[in-house]
């Protein structure tokens, strides 16, 4: 566990460090937001010491389809994503809430959707409620398709857990 955190911590500084210097392009941020997200979701899926592994094999899994997905999305289709991620967040579960980067100015053609597919709350603060997510984002050359997990903090913000730490009714 010592040696993951080690090796996020080490990815993000790096990846941080490249994106202050110059890489403020689209593609670059899916790449960078793509292979943060590869590294979760392997780290969650290796077990002993495959762990390590998993985790690197889904930083450069991550970092592949976010530099793809992200070349077709412009700040527009972000905004319009951050958007209805929030709306279905707070949609009764199961209505998907569909969002068009054309309607906020976009001319990619990138264009999706979220739902919430279960609700629950974390296992070790009941007071959070917690959502299973599944999101699907089409530009012109391919979809991506993922789910997830974020549980609510008091605060009203949204982090990412693993299904194993939340309590589904």
């Amino acid at each position: 566990m010592k040696q993951t955190i080690k090796m996020f911590s080490i990815v993000a500084l790096m990846l941080g460090s490249l994106n202050v210097l110059a890489l403020d392009s689209k593609q670059d941020n899916g790449t960078i937001i793509g292979g943060v997200i590869g590294g979760v979701i392997g780290n969650q899926i290796g077990g002993g010491s495959g762990n390590v592994l998993a985790t690197g094999i889904g930083i450069i899994a991550g970092a592949v389809i976010g530099s793809s997905i992200g070349a077709t999305l412009d700040r527009a289709d972000q905004q319009a994503i951050r958007d209805a991620q929030e709306q279905s967040l707070y949609a009764p579960v199961g209505r998907p809430v569909a969002w068009d980067g054309a309607r906020y100015g976009s001319r990619t053609g990138a264009h999706g959707q979220f739902v919430t597919t279960r609700e629950g709350y974390h296992r070790r603060n009941q007071r959070e409620v917690c959502r299973s997510y599944r999101s699907e984002i089409s530009s012109r050359r391919r979809t991506e398709v993922r789910s997830g997990t974020t549980c609510q903090r008091s605060n009203g913000s949204w982090y990412e857990v693993s299904s194993s730490e939340v309590y589904f009714r």
